[in-house]
């Protein structure tokens, strides 16, 4: 099987449909669904005009290094030099993930064990033959993008001469740049089982209550160990922040650590390094005897010291009752209070959601009006169902007055039931937090569009849900909401976002 760019002849109007030659080919390989791993050939085009070389899925023209994907999504989608993968091989590894929390390692070894059926072509081709994690990452990638700009009716540009992983940096910020705030597609959504719509007696609307759901979860990206340092990295300290790493682990030291150890010589300070080396040679035969010593090796309980590496706190997410999720933003320090992120999410007055379900309703509600904030005026904030009953005590006078359900009668359907799910975060940080063991290695760039694409496609999946079932899912006009439509994201495809601390 052989692949050709999708023309013979120049694209470029000034060639006036110039025909292209100066074939070139190489040895290749295609990863399909239903046939295995095929063996191929890949030849690309020349147009000696405009100076600009055809490949399968995009063109480069000599003096720019930059790769102009064609219009569309390609049944065949390149993910590395010489390596290629079957559009609908991406689609069920992206729906397996979506709804199973497969990891890119299991998709690579059930691949490669039960689909590749390498076993018939002769062992010439074995080399070439195995997928790694590192396809299927970059075809995820690459997929994600292709149909992002092929929905907005543009063309990807990415730059040329470099690796996969640095090529594809760019266009990942750009995406979650403009994804930040009120940048998913469904961000605007209303239903019947989120939207409470009042009607007068002739039965026309004059009025909705809307409600939105609050709630953190356990994800997280390696990070610079330096308070609020947001350079991404893999190990403990970024490029900026390295001489760190020769400072003392314990908490409030700034002495410099002695060498071949992580702390500085105070005896309450080594008593870390003492037991941190019990533990790594041999915990289970040596658990006795460190119980027994634990008096005279083991550090004041007061001090505490970090070893490992840093990470952000939690992934806030904002959801309607429905499921739908408005957005999902990282906590770099903690669940705080302050309400930034409500305020990024909706940013104007149209926007606010009349009712505000918060497990710490009643914290954010005191902060905000000891601060003086007057930007949710007007707004309920309520603690949902499940933590009012078992997490808030019934002496917490305020927590009872002020951020009851029940107070509500919006809370309340006409059968005495309730009229929204307030415990959907809960429901929906279960599926979120079965991607961490998938996402907590990933820097930032590639762990925040991951979580956006699968919370993109979720919603997606939730709205045919719901407009099977009748419950009537609509998008409200954005300039309604006193909000402008998002614009496609631009990627600066000459700057390849190579950051020092990238190793």
């Amino acid at each position: 099987r052989d692949l050709y760019p999708p023309t013979r002849v120049c694209m470029n109007p000034k060639c006036s449909m110039s025909p292209l030659g100066e074939p070139k080919m190489h040895e290749a390989t295609l990863f399909t669904l239903d046939s295995g791993v095929l063996p191929i050939w890949t030849i690309s085009l020349y147009c000696q005009k405009c100076l600009t070389r055809y490949y399968h899925d995009y063109y480069v023209h000599d003096h720019t290094s930059i790769r102009t994907y064609y219009s569309g999504v390609p049944d065949i989608i390149q993910v590395a030099q010489h390596f290629f993968i079957e559009t609908r091989l991406l689609q069920f590894w992206g729906t397996s993930t979506l709804f199973a929390a497969t990891s890119a390692s299991n998709h690579t070894d059930t691949y490669n064990k039960e689909l590749s059926r390498s076993h018939r072509l002769p062992p010439i081709y074995d080399k070439h033959l195995l997928l790694t994690t590192e396809h299927v990452w970059d075809g995820f990638f690459m997929h994600s993008l292709l149909m992002e700009m092929a929905e907005k009716g543009l063309r990807l540009e990415l730059p040329h001469d470099c690796p996969q992983e640095v090529r594809l940096r760019a266009a990942l910020e750009a995406r979650n740049a403009s994804y930040v705030g009120f940048g998913q597609e469904e961000w605007n959504h209303a239903c019947n089982l989120c939207t409470k719509y009042h009607k007068d007696d002739d039965g026309n609307i004059v009025g909705k209550t809307q409600t939105l759901v609050m709630d953190g979860v356990t994800l997280g990206h390696p990070v610079c160990k330096e308070r609020n340092c947001k350079i991404p990295h893999q190990e403990n300290y970024c490029h900026e922040h390295r001489d760190l790493i020769h400072v003392c682990v314990v908490r409030g030291c700034s002495a410099r650590s002695d060498e071949g150890f992580r702390t500085s010589s105070l005896p309450s300070h080594c008593a870390f390094d003492d037991r941190c080396a019990i533990q790594q040679k041999a915990i289970f035969q040596l658990q006795g005897r460190f119980k027994r010593d634990e008096a005279d090796t083991s550090p004041p309980k007061k001090l505490c010291a970090d070893y490992g590496r840093a990470r952000i706190h939690n992934e806030f997410v904002c959801l309607h009752p429905c499921g739908v999720m408005t957005c999902q933003a990282p906590m770099w320090g903690s669940e705080a209070l302050s309400g930034d992120i409500l305020k990024a999410t909706c940013p104007t007055p149209e926007s606010r959601s009349d009712i505000n379900v918060f497990d710490n309703a009643c914290g954010l509600k005191q902060h905000l009006e000891a601060q003086g904030d007057h930007f949710f005026d007007g707004c309920e904030f309520i603690v949902d169902v499940f933590h009012f009953k078992t997490k808030h005590k019934e002496s917490h006078g305020y927590c009872g007055q002020n951020c009851n359900p029940h107070s509500l009668w919006d809370m309340i359907d006409e059968n005495g039931n309730w009229t929204f799910n307030t415990s959907i975060a809960e429901q929906t940080n279960v599926w979120l937090g079965s991607f961490l063991p998938i996402c907590r290695e990933m820097l930032s760039d590639r762990y925040n569009f991951f979580l956006d694409e699968m919370v993109k496609r979720r919603n997606r999946w939730i709205v045919a849900q719901l407009e099977a079932k009748g419950h009537a899912p609509l998008l409200i006009p954005r300039q309604a909401l006193g909000v402008q439509d998002v614009q496609p994201f631009q990627v600066d495809a000459a700057s390849k976002l190579i950051p020092a601390c990238i190793p």
